[in-house]
C-alpha cells in the first residue's frame, strides 16, 4: 500500500477529517506548500506512513465506560465495559506466543509464569503492557482462538498470595471479530447482587479508572463483596479487583486505589 493510501485510511479512521484535508496531506510535499499548519500535516503524514510501514497497532481510544444494569430496587442485572481498544497484528507478538497458538487452534492455550518480565518476553517486546509495581503473585497467560482458528486475543491474570486481589489485562489482535464496543472477559455480573458506581479516579500515570462495588453478602450462598476498577493504558484494558467478607464493599476502595497508584 502506498504511503498516501495509508495516510488517507488513518485520517478516515480518526473521523472528523474532511476529504479536502486528506487530499492536502497527501499532496503537500509535491506542491511544496510552506504554511506552518501544512508542515504540521506533513509531519503527521510522515509519522503515519512510518507507523504503517512498521505494522503498528491501530489506535482507537483511551477511556473505558461502565454500563451497569440496575433495577429500581438497586439490584444489579450485570454490567458491561465498553470502549474502543487497540488491536495488534499477530506478527507483532513473540515467536513463542505464535508457536503456542498452534497447540490448540480451536480453543484456549495456557501458560504459567513466575514474573511479569517473563510474561512481557512471552508476549513480545512490540506489545506495550504494564503491571502494578511491587506486585507479588504468579501469572497465567491465556491465548484465545476464533472460529477461523485465528488468535483473537490474550489475557494476563494474576492473584495476590492471599487470593483477595486480582489484576487482569486484556490484549486484542487484528482478528478480534466480535462487537468492538464490548470487552469480552472483562464484563459480567451477579443478578442478585447490589451494585454501586464510584466516582471516576485520575491515576498518577494519567489514566482514568472507572470503578464500582458489588455487595454479595446479602445473596444466599455468597459471603463476600468486591470492589472493581477498570482502566485503559496503551490501548489495552486492565481490571483491578479486591474481595472482602464485608457488607460495605466501598471500604475495599483504598486497597484498589493503592494498586491503581502503583501502575507506572
Amino acid at each position: 500500500m502506498k504511503n498516501e493510501e495509508r495516510v488517507k485510511k488513518l485520517f478516515q479512521a480518526m473521523g472528523g477529517v474532511g476529504d479536502d484535508l486528506i487530499e492536502e496531506a497527501g499532496m503537500v510535499q509535491k506542491r511544496k506548500k510552506t504554511a506552518a499548519w501544512r508542515w504540521g500535516l506533513v509531519a503527521a503524514c510522515l509519522c503515519a506512513a512510518l507507523l504503517g510501514t512498521a505494522g503498528a497497532a491501530v489506535y482507537q481510544a483511551w477511556a473505558p465506560r461502565l454500563e451497569p444494569y440496575i433495577d429500581g430496587k438497586g439490584r444489579s442485572g450485570g454490567y458491561t465495559v465498553t470502549g474502543k481498544l487497540t488491536t495488534y497484528p499477530v506478527s507483532r507478538f513473540s515467536d513463542a506466543f505464535r508457536e503456542a497458538g498452534n497447540e490448540n487452534p480451536k480453543g484456549r492455550v495456557f501458560r504459567e509464569f513466575a514474573t511479569f518480565d517473563e510474561v512481557r518476553a512471552y508476549l513480545g517486546e512490540n506489545i506495550p503492557c504494564a503491571w502494578a509495581q511491587g506486585w507479588d503473585g504468579n501469572y497465567t497467560v491465556m491465548l484465545y482462538h476464533d472460529e477461523q482458528q485465528e488468535i483473537w486475543g490474550s489475557d494476563v491474570m494474576s492473584k495476590s498470595p492471599d487470593g483477595r486481589a486480582e489484576i487482569w489485562l486484556q490484549i486484542l489482535t487484528e482478528h478480534w471479530g466480535r462487537d468492538p464496543e464490548k470487552v469480552g472477559p472483562l464484563y459480567g455480573g451477579d443478578p442478585d447482587a447490589v451494585m454501586e458506581r464510584l466516582d471516576s479516579y485520575q491515576m498518577p500515570n494519567g489514566c482514568v479508572a472507572e470503578s464500582f462495588t458489588i455487595d454479595r453478602t446479602a445473596v444466599e450462598g455468597w459471603q463476600y463483596s468486591t470492589c472493581i476498577s477498570f482502566f485503559i493504558k496503551d490501548g489495552n484494558m486492565y481490571k483491578v479487583s479486591v474481595d472482602g467478607e464485608l457488607a460495605d464493599p466501598a471500604s475495599l476502595w483504598p486497597e484498589v486505589q493503592e494498586i491503581l497508584d502503583s501502575f507506572q
